[in-house]
Formats: structure tokens, sequence, C-alpha cells
């Protein structure tokens, strides 16, 4: 392996890290904004002492999820440990936490933000965080920290948990053995687990069981056959959503497999329609077969709707159009950022991103930033999208976006050294991997 200049390590020391080149200091509004996205400026800015949280400050990021989609970003365990160290609160934030570890009350979310942070302190030699795990496993809550003992103790884990699990395991929860089991065999290796299970088998009876359901294989449910919605008809899947009712997936699942005589009945219909519900769940339907659709006419009714969440604009997302383009700058004149940025980002040619970057910057909504950064993340050549993918940086309410946004770039070669520093105390373990390894080789 190729040895790294010392030079180099000191230069990626999250320990010294500098606020964007070290000429600002975070304001409170900005430390809140950045803990909230899980921004490493945060914990930097509390190291390198250019902002000094308050107890209240910090108290609201340990015990609730503080990010933006709680179905798509990763756990802030990491991240609010490192802030909580890094403060002057540890001791009553750390405290504060394994108290209410306790409670299983509330959102699913903030239940288990707050049980990875107890993780993470265990991980780190916590003695009260490892006893919580313990105290606090319960079969009946999913098996709550059921996975976090077993990778602190290894074996002595797995033999804790074996007995605690067959006690208390329901007769259709077999599966929950192959799954201990497998994740055993991904921290271990799936011989050594094997060979352990074996032995230990031979002398208890509730081993010997665990091994015998995990080796079982759950059986497989039959798949819905998609053959027998693309039989459908237009004119029947609009009467099943009008009259008996058809979730909009299985709509969906129609536009993809339906024959294009019908796909193109679909453009036609909704052309016409005007049932708002209806409009979007056919827009999203129909956007991946924008071959079969009359794209002026479209164009035409997405100049007259004047609502949020413009249907004949999703409709043409895809489409790479003259006439799209014009439609997108046209929305965003009109106030419509969200909606015709998501064209204009289709279309984007060499010097629209000025008039982008300046449509942007007058989003506020959460929503409507985070839809915007997803559109400017998919354009994939005719612009510089240097300052635009800092713009989501800096405002994308969601890490998990931002992650794209620091590999794109640092795949072109414009992650400027301030940020790669920043996202070395990232919430998104990736991205610090991510700023690690471009900070050492360059």
């Amino acid at each position: 392996m190729q040895r790294i200049a010392q030079s180099k390590l000191d230069r990626i020391n999250p320990s010294f890290l500098a606020i964007r080149g070290g000429s600002q200091s975070l304001t409170r509004p900005e430390f809140i904004s950045a803990i909230s996205k899980g921004q490493g400026r945060a914990i930097a800015a509390i190291r390198n002492g250019e902002f000094t949280p308050s107890l209240h400050d910090l108290k609201r990021t340990v015990l609730r999820w503080p990010g933006y989609d709680s179905q798509c970003e990763t756990s802030r365990g990491w991240y609010c440990t490192e802030l909580i160290k890094s403060s002057s609160h540890e001791t009553e934030l750390t405290e504060l936490v394994l108290r209410h570890v306790a409670r299983t009350k509330g959102s699913w979310r903030h239940r288990s933000h707050k049980d990875a942070i107890t993780f993470e302190f265990a991980k780190r030699g916590e003695h009260k965080a490892r006893e919580a795990l313990y105290a606090y496993f319960d079969p009946a809550n999913d098996f709550r920290f059921a996975e976090e003992i077993l990778e602190i103790d290894g074996f002595a884990g797995l033999s804790w948990l074996i007995p605690r699990l067959m006690v208390r395991l329901l007769p259709d929860e077999f599966w929950r053995c192959g799954l201990l089991a497998s994740y055993a065999g991904e921290l271990l290796g799936e011989q050594v687990v094997s060979d352990w299970l074996e032995t230990e088998s031979s002398t208890r009876p509730e081993v010997a069981e665990f091994a015998r359901l995990a080796a079982e294989k759950p059986k497989q449910s039959p798949r819905p056959d998609g053959r027998s919605i693309a039989n459908l008809s237009f004119a029947a899947i609009r009467e099943l959503w009008f009259g008996p009712g058809v979730s909009r997936s299985a709509v969906w699942q129609w536009a993809a497999k339906a024959p294009k005589n019908e796909v193109t009945m679909a453009w036609r219909a909704f052309e016409i329609e005007g049932e708002r519900t209806w409009l979007h769940v056919l827009s999203r339907a129909l956007r991946r077969k924008a071959q079969y659709a009359r794209v002026e006419t479209i164009i035409k009714r997405a100049r007259t709707w004047n609502d949020d969440s413009n249907p004949f604009a999703e409709a043409l997302e895809e489409v790479v159009d003259p006439r799209v383009r014009q439609l997108g700058f046209e929305l965003i004149a009109d106030g419509w950022i969200a909606d015709g940025m998501a064209l204009v980002a289709t279309n984007a040619m060499s010097g629209d991103e000025g008039p982008m970057l300046a449509a942007l910057n007058s989003l506020s909504d959460a929503d409507n930033v985070h839809h915007a950064g997803c559109d400017i993340l998919r354009i994939e050549n005719g612009i510089d999208k240097r300052d635009l993918l800092l713009w989501i940086y800096e405002h994308g309410p969601c890490s998990f976006c931002r992650e794209s946004a620091v590999n794109d770039l640092i795949q072109a070669g414009q992650a400027p050294d301030w940020l790669l520093k920043e996202c070395l105390l990232d919430c998104v373990s990736d991205t610090r991997e991510l700023a690690t390894t471009a900070l050492l080789l360059s």
C-alpha cells in the first residue's frame, strides 16, 4: 500500500479544520441550520472555538431526529456524538440521552435517533451506554438493540441474545433467526459462526433450535402478475380509479407495460382531464412514455395551470425539446421555480448556469429546495454544474443529496479544499469517506 506523506495526513486532521477557508465563523442561525442538515461545519466551529452552542441549542438535536427525510437519510449517531463530545456540555448531554433512551413513546425516528447515539457511545467504551443496550434489549419492540449487542460483543453477545430471543420468538418470526445469524456472519465470518453454532448446539438446546430455524428458508410469496394490469384498457383503469379504487402504483405499473395504443389514449385523455389528483397520478405514469405525447398541447395546458405542482410540466420532465426549455424559463419567470427548474434541467445548455442559480437562490421552502436540487443532480452534461452543486451543498436539506453533490464535484475535479475538509465531519459516513479519499489523492 502506498505510504501517505505525513504532511497530507496533517492537512486532513478533522481536529484542525477551517470553516470555509477560516475567514467566517457561524452565527447561531447558521449553526442551527448546519446541524439540521448534518454539515461538518457545525462540529468544526465548536472545535475551533468559532461558535459556542448553549445546552438548549444541542438538547433538541440529540433527543429528536434533526434531519429532513427520515426514510432515506442515514443515522446521525456518529454526528451527534461528535457534537456532544466537542461541546462544553458533554456530561449533561450524555446523561440526558441515556435517561431518555429508556422511553419508547413518540416517533420511531426520534427513538431510533437516541438509540443510534447510545450505540455510538457504547462503541467508544462508554460503560453506561453498553449497559443500556442490554437493559433495553426488547424482543417485543422489533428486537431492539439485538444487532448492536452483536456488533459490540461478538460471540459473547450472540450467546447472550439467543436464549432471550428463543423465549420470545413467535411462531411466524423464525426468519429473525436467519437475519441475526446472517448479520453475525457478516461481522465475524460465516464459517466461524457456523462452527460456533455447531459446537454450542451440542450442549445448548436453545442454540440448536436457533441454528435449525436460521437454516430454514422463508416461503416466497407469489409475486403479483404485472401482465394482468397491463392487459386492462385505459378506460378500464380510469373507471377503477374513479370507481372501486385502484392504487397509484397500479396505474404507474399499467403505464409501464400497456401497449402503445392504450398509452396514446391515456395521453389524449390527459390533455383534457381536470381532476387534480388524477392528473398528478397520470403525469407520473406517462412521463416516461412521452414519445406518445403531443408536446405543444401539453405545453399549452402547463401555461394555464395556476397552482403548485404543475402536472403538465411534470409530464414533460424527461422531454428534450427547446420548447420545453422555453416553458421551463417561463414558469421560473412566473414564480413557479421548482416546476420550471425540472424542465430546464432536462434541457440545460451552456450559459444557463447563471439564470438557474439566480432562480435557485430565490427558493426558501425546504421541499422546493430539495426537489430543485434533485433536478440539478440528474443533469449529466451540457453545462458547468460547479456553482449549482455548491448551492445544493449549502442549501439542500437532504444529506443524501449533499453526498451526491460532493461526489459530482470530486469527479469533476471542482471540489474546493474547504469543502472536502468540512466533509470529514459530515453526518454521512460515505461523504466522509469520499472527502478522505479525495484529500489523500490531492
